[in-house]
């Protein structure tokens, strides 16, 4: 809500709002808010919306390229059941944006990789789609080197074939490089964004005892399910291409997660649309179906009982599970009932609570550099236009640089003053 109050008011990302988000997933933020304000109701809304459309999706691709040995939509099920394993699956990321067209980007190079006679449009279709799908979320970009994978092992394509799709993917890309380029925002765009993913890392939000927690369910029944591919009775040629893509597109999501700037179990979405493909297998592998019933309502009973005793009742996992980090402890940043105007130096996003950002400096790995080099002329003229345009009610200074700060640029010791250990008002 922070980028969508911004760009709701015409900012222009990365030039005016210093963060790595992808552009297109900053537009919509910015849409919903223009459209609904800071409703958290739309956001929850779009995002059902987005994972029913994601399952409806993958259940009819399955059974249009026969990835099954019985044609139905029992896949859309098993996935609705998987993004109901965590609470932030079903939130409107830009990881959950990005995943509907990786989606569909499966989708038109599985049936590339099963029609003997593809074509090339299929072949631009995916690289558009993984472009498209980069936009909402830069570590997915990654994504593409998997497809290519893809095509180089399943299929007899000739070179051109995985130029195209390359080319496809540069099609999404060139057209916002363009933009930037006409808005005098290129340089950013490839520093906070596309190679952004190159360095920049930080602490993972979630540490690695509460994401195998919060995944174990899940990763137990994939990898028991991994073996049914190809020990079951059956299967075809067909079912083992589909399954070796799937296992590329799995590998491929766990190193986008490792990639990620915010590590949290939120970045393991990539990997649900796999994880449903072995699963269902596996279910439709066992003979009896009262049997296939059972284990498919345990599934969805330990599912469902783990995401909400852990949402609701986090004192009882909090020797295992650790989400702190992920929410906002209670509403701050209200003062008659608009929301303040706030300013965070430092990487603690929960501070904002649900304050407003004033000013462009949101994430510290791109605005550190700005306020960290105090004697570079540039630095200060671009921190006090932006203090000018929008200044902040009310500053919290993690990083402890208020102090140099304020030395260097005097008008800003008439305008604000120290009210407790980190954090400065607005007096004028």
């Amino acid at each position: 809500m922070l980028i969508g109050g911004k760009m709701a008011e015409g900012a222009t990302m990365y030039r005016d709002l210093y963060d790595g988000m992808g552009p297109l997933s900053a537009g919509v933020y910015g849409i919903l808010d223009s459209l609904f304000g800071r409703s958290v109701t739309a956001y929850r809304v779009l995002a059902i919306a987005l994972v029913f459309t994601q399952c409806c999706i993958f259940a009819i691709s399955g059974v249009l390229n026969k990835a099954y040995k019985e044609n139905n939509y029992a896949s859309g099920l098993v996935m609705m059941t998987l993004f109901c394993s965590f609470f932030q699956y079903m939130s409107l990321t830009p990881m959950l944006m990005a995943n509907t067209f990786l989606i569909l980007a499966t989708h038109f190079s599985m049936n590339h990789v099963m029609s003997r006679q593809g074509e090339d449009s299929q072949i631009l279709t995916v690289g558009i789609m993984a472009g498209l799908a980069s936009l909402f979320y830069w570590p997915a970009l990654l994504f593409l080197a998997g497809l290519e994978i893809v095509m180089v092992f399943l299929t007899n394509s000739v070179f051109r074939r995985y130029v195209l799709l390359i080319a496809g993917a540069a099609l999404p890309l060139g057209f916002c490089a363009v933009y930037y380029l006409w808005h005098d925002g290129l340089h950013n765009l490839l520093n906070q964004g596309i190679l952004s993913i190159l360095h920049n890392r930080t602490a993972p939000l979630v540490n690695h005892t509460s994401v195998w927690a919060v995944c174990a369910i899940p990763l137990l029944l994939f990898f028991r399910a991994l073996p049914a591919l190809w020990g079951g009775r059956g299967f075809n040629y067909r079912h083992m291409s589909y399954g070796y893509a799937m296992l590329i597109t799995a590998a491929t999501a766990l190193a986008v997660y490792f990639i990620s700037p915010y590590r949290s179990p939120s970045n393991l979405i990539f990997v649900i649309g796999p994880a449903a493909f072995f699963i269902t297998h596996y279910l439709l592998e066992i003979r009896k179906r009262f049997v296939t019933e059972i284990v498919f309502g345990f599934f969805i009973v330990l599912i469902l009982g783990f995401n909400y005793t852990v949402a609701l009742t986090p004192n009882i996992w909090a020797e295992y599970v650790d989400l702190s980090q992920l929410t906002i402890p209670k509403p701050t940043g209200l003062e008659n009932g608009e929301a303040e105007k706030t300013l965070v130096l430092g990487p603690n996003f929960r501070l904002y609570g649900n304050g407003e950002l004033a000013t462009p400096f949101l994430d510290w790995r791109f605005t550190k550099p700005i306020f960290e080099e105090l004697d570079d002329y540039g630095n200060l003229l671009l921190i006090h236009q932006a203090f000018e345009n929008d200044p902040p009610k009310k500053i919290i200074d993690q990083e402890n640089v208020m102090p140099k700060l304020l030395e260097k640029i005097p008008e800003f010791q008439q305008r604000y003053r120290k009210a407790g250990e980190g954090t400065y008002i607005l007096i004028l």
